[in-house]
């Protein structure tokens, strides 16, 4: 079954940010997300699981009679999401750049926490488009990811972050383009740890 293909992608996407000042605590707020829907998801359902069971019933070991196992298509894994929330002393700059968990620059003491939850289902996103950093470049995960950075200077920032996702659909693969770990699917859980020290010029 083919889990990059890109046929039967009409995706919908709606993207939302807030940024809001606290001057009375010195803090800056971010508030963001998505949300996308497939209108073809069901298609591409369908698409994926005739391809399943073609290859199911072509095996030249099945026992006779072929086995009754097949995959029914599952036309509600259509939609992906993504809430989050981003704190930081004042002088952080949410400008074109993401913020200082991202290695933006920043003054002498800045801080930064960063959080999010995101549920990303097995037909909804063109899975060769797909962020590899926190969880794999996979589709059918849900999880959150955490982050952490303090500037010790104006050019060197520390930063902390923790992604932890697992499987929504178990009738599913986590389908997708990882760059990491390719042979694993189905992923069923995953845990990430990064420690970073950027130095910027």
């Amino acid at each position: 079954m083919n889990q990059v293909g890109l046929n039967d992608l009409k995706v919908v996407e709606v993207p939302f940010e807030l940024h809001y000042k606290i001057p009375q605590w010195k803090l800056e707020t971010h508030l963001f997300g998505d949300f996308a829907y497939n209108l073809d998801g069901g298609q591409r359902a369908i698409a994926a699981a005739n391809a399943y069971n073609a290859v199911v019933q072509a095996n030249p070991y099945n026992v006779n009679p072929a086995p009754t196992h097949t995959l029914t298509p599952q036309k509600g894994d259509v939609k992906a999401y993504q809430i989050g929330l981003g704190i930081g002393s004042d002088d952080i700059d949410y400008g074109p750049e993401q913020g200082l968990v991202y290695g933006t620059s920043a003054p002498r003491h800045s801080w930064e926490v960063r959080t999010y939850w995101q549920h990303v289902e097995q037909y909804s996103l063109d899975p060769n488009l797909m962020d590899w950093d926190f969880f794999n470049g996979l589709e059918n995960l849900q999880g959150v990811y955490v982050a952490a950075a303090y500037a010790f200077t104006g050019n060197f920032i520390g930063t902390f972050r923790y992604g932890h996702a697992s499987r929504i659909n178990d009738a599913l693969g986590t389908g997708g383009t990882s760059g990491d770990i390719p042979q694993i699917n189905p992923v069923n859980s995953l845990n990430i740890y990064q420690v970073d020290f950027t130095v910027r010029f």
